[in-house]
């Protein structure tokens, strides 16, 4: 039965990621379209600062909430109550603090005026949403957030054609419309929890020291993570100007496709590993479930490599045919890096070790490099080639200490 559960959950979380990426990818034509290529890089620049606000303010609590209420429901309620604090403190205090930056020194800042404030407006509400969705995975309410993750992306769309069919189009236009879904998404899913409660919503330092010496070993590997995953585009805008990361967005946008499958298996894969009691069983299910996944990836990254061309000339048109060799160079690494989101879980589920932290450090070190080398030579295409190294390089690291850390519970067992 739990199996069949777990197979359930993924089928539907899948399904509705599909949907939802659907979605997604009908908006990025529409917003590149009526853009062009400058625009849109600068939309994308002001997406990727609100991500990275969440990820300099989230400290692994998004990790953390998922661990500690899948083994036990009855700390919801302070998790929660913890959350929103977390959430108003830290995503405030980084908004603020970029307003400062942008004020103060105008000349290294990628948005302004009207796109800064939203930027700014868009971190607290986009943080609190990332943190309180993983308390609904971790209480099993996998549909209730499909529902929910959908539905607003779907609501986005509608927002974006109305700014079309008005003839209101501009990248601050857009991006306002992102910050109204993402302030709907933030109060959705509190409604959703306090109905979950069953007690009183509530503040613990004792849950939150907990939860704290979990999440920041989480919030460090997620955060050098991150600057392998979107420093590429940062640094492509700065040396290259706002038309060449227009183009590599789009290539990045097409191979996080590859990226559904894994991120969804890893989703639904950690909290059921979390609540299991020995590591043998743990270990079982991610080998499994990593192997069968990587079949079923290796069969899309081969269907979209062969047809990158079609894809890009249909959804984006001509005007973005200079994504497509990135695109094919970064399909690798994002194969590799799927894989690596799936077997990490066992490694998270066994209390997060702190070798992943320096794993990501290193690599995001390296990556930062090899595009200071690599784009100069060769543009957008370099910053490709050093996103899948990187992505190789922690694969294969997740996959070594899985491996000793496996050898290491067995030579325990044994003695």
């Amino acid at each position: 039965m739990n199996q069949r559960l777990f197979i359930t959950h993924i089928f539907e979380t899948f399904i509705s990621r599909i949907l939802t990426i659907s979605v997604g990818v009908l908006i990025t034509v529409l917003i590149a379209r009526n853009l062009g290529p400058e625009n849109q890089g600068l939309y994308a620049v002001a997406v990727a600062l609100v991500a990275v606000g969440v990820q300099l303010g989230n400290f692994g609590l998004h990790a953390s909430n998922t661990y500690f209420v899948s083994k036990d429901r009855h700390l919801l309620p302070h998790l929660f109550g913890n959350t929103l604090l977390v959430s108003a403190i830290l995503g405030g205090g980084i908004g603020l603090s970029g307003l400062v930056i942008g004020i103060a020194f105008p000349d290294i800042s990628p948005v302004h005026n009207s796109m800064l404030m939203m930027v700014i407006a868009s971190i607290p509400f986009a943080l609190a949403f990332y943190l309180l969705q993983n308390l609904l995975l971790g209480i099993q309410e996998i549909r209730t957030y499909n529902i929910i993750n959908f539905c607003v992306k779907f609501l986005l769309l509608i927002f974006i054609l109305s700014l079309i069919l008005i003839n209101q189009v501009s990248a601050a236009g857009f991006f306002l419309t992102l910050l109204v879904s993402t302030v709907i998404s933030f109060l959705w899913v509190i409604y959703v929890l306090n109905n979950k409660l069953d007690a009183p919503l509530a503040l613990s330092k004792l849950v939150f020291s907990k939860a704290f010496r979990y999440g920041f070993k989480a919030y460090l590997a997620a955060f050098f993570a991150y600057l392998v995953l979107k420093s590429d585009l940062l640094m492509i805008q700065y040396m290259l100007g706002n038309r060449e990361s227009g183009f590599y967005s789009i290539s990045s946008n097409l191979a996080e496709l590859l990226f559904t499958l894994p991120v969804v298996i890893g989703t639904i894969l950690f909290p059921k590993i979390s609540a299991m009691s020995t590591w043998s069983e743990k270990w079982y299910i991610t080998r499994k479930t990593g192997l069968i996944s990587s079949l079923v990836m290796a069969l899309i990254c081969m269907f979209l490599f062969i047809f990158s061309e079609y894809i890009v000339l249909i959804l984006f048109g001509e005007a973005y045919l200079q994504s497509i060799t990135p695109f094919m160079w970064l399909l690798p690494g994002i194969f590799f890096l799927g894989l690596e989101v799936i077997t990490v879980q066992f490694l998270n589920s066994i209390g997060f070790p702190i070798s992943i932290v320096y794993l990501w450090l290193a690599v995001s070190i390296t990556n930062i490099l090899l595009n200071i080398w690599l784009i100069p030579l060769y543009g957008i295409t370099g910053a490709a080639i050093s996103s899948s190294f990187s992505y190789f390089t922690v694969f294969a690291g997740v996959l070594l200490l899985c491996y000793k850390t496996s050898c290491a519970y067995k030579m325990s067992e044994i003695s």
